[in-house]
């Protein structure tokens, strides 16, 4: 039996995660949209909040209970 699975649908859009850290050791992260629009975050609970609002944006699916 083989453990491979189909490849996943391509994305609509993707985005650019940059994740670092600084000189002090404090945690930083950075989005650019498809559009060039860029967000800044400090923790990663920010970026986590953030995606919240980004997958809560998108289309609807039209498959699913009716």
């Amino acid at each position: 039996m083989s453990m491979l699975s189909s490849p996943a649908p391509a994305p609509a859009a993707a985005a650019l995660l940059t994740l670092w850290l600084d000189a002090d050791g404090r945690w930083h992260a950075s989005v650019v949209m498809p559009d060039g629009e860029r967000f800044e975050f400090l923790s990663p609970f920010e970026l986590a909040r953030w995606s919240r609002g980004v997958t809560a944006r998108r289309a609807p699916s039209k498959t699913g209970l009716r």
